[in-house]
């Protein structure tokens, strides 16, 4: 589940923040619908860096009595400045700073299982 492909698919870009309500909106339910399934499997990609955006997505989970699971990934930010300008979608460097002024690193309660996975260079 990916909430820049919704975007793209309400709004025709996935840059375009005009319609966040509705993107989340659709999102919740196809997570909904997902969970509802026996034996149900869904990945939430998104950039949930604060503990009130990943609490909406895991209290889902829990609700529909589904295992959660963190997966997170640590950057250096030189790093992630680099391989931003090589992505491509790459965000404007100012949006990234703002979202990295606003990281809130998951604690293990969370979810029932958070994960931490170096990538080695």
């Amino acid at each position: 589940m990916s909430l820049d492909e919704i975007r793209e698919e309400i709004t025709g870009r996935r840059d375009d923040q005009s319609k966040n309500g509705q993107v989340m909106q659709l999102a919740k339910e196809r997570l909904r619908e997902e969970l509802r399934k026996p034996n149900g499997r869904v990945v939430w990609e998104a950039t949930s860096l604060r503990s009130d955006f990943r609490s909406m997505v895991l209290g889902l989970g829990y609700d529909y009595h589904a295992a959660t699971r963190l997966v997170c990934f640590p950057c250096d930010p030189d790093e992630l400045l680099s391989r931003n300008r090589s992505r491509k979608h790459a965000i404007p460097t100012s949006v990234l700073q703002k979202q990295l002024d606003s990281l809130e690193w998951p604690e293990a309660c969370e979810a029932h299982l958070v994960e931490t996975c170096f990538v080695l260079e």
